[in-house]
């Protein structure tokens, strides 16, 4: 049973809801269950600051989900595999002058591209993965901050 204090002489009374007008025992003074600061359940807990805590608790736990689903977005995949139609130096094959096949961001790690190049080299004489690549209009190439690395 919620308890709450009488507004007029801070007596605690046990109530049967948390609505309507209630007399207080004790000086009997009329009063609205909404007007009182302070309800208690029976355990001595403030149903009201409960109930706060409870939607700090929410918000801290979509905080935290925003804030997972951000990291995963930014450390999404960021190493490109670019494969040869022609090789710059044919006889060192990671090295390309011509790029028929870009996928672009699709592995997280440098071994992953490399695996998936390697695959390629039955049908292209060659791959290269580059870590964060665009491709520049200016040069009409791809610039990765980092090539085979």
């Amino acid at each position: 049973m919620p308890i709450i204090n009488c507004p007029s002489c801070n007596e605690r009374i046990s109530v049967e809801e948390l609505s309507g007008t209630y007399i207080c025992p004790e000086c009997n003074d009329e009063f609205h269950v909404e007007d009182t600061d302070e309800v208690e359940n029976d355990n001595g807990v403030n149903i009201q600051e409960a109930q706060k805590s409870g939607g700090g608790i929410l918000g801290t736990i979509l905080l935290l989900i925003v804030v997972f689903l951000l990291f995963k977005w930014l450390s999404g995949p960021k190493w490109t595999l670019l494969v040869c139609e022609d090789l710059l130096n044919p006889p060192y094959r990671y090295e390309c002058q011509d790029v028929d096949i870009v996928l672009k961001n699709t592995y997280k790690t440098l071994d992953a591209c490399w695996t998936a190049g390697e695959g390629y080299m039955n049908s292209y004489p060659g791959f290269e993965c580059g870590y964060k690549c665009k491709y520049d209009t200016s040069w009409g190439s791809w610039m990765c901050d980092k090539i085979n690395e």
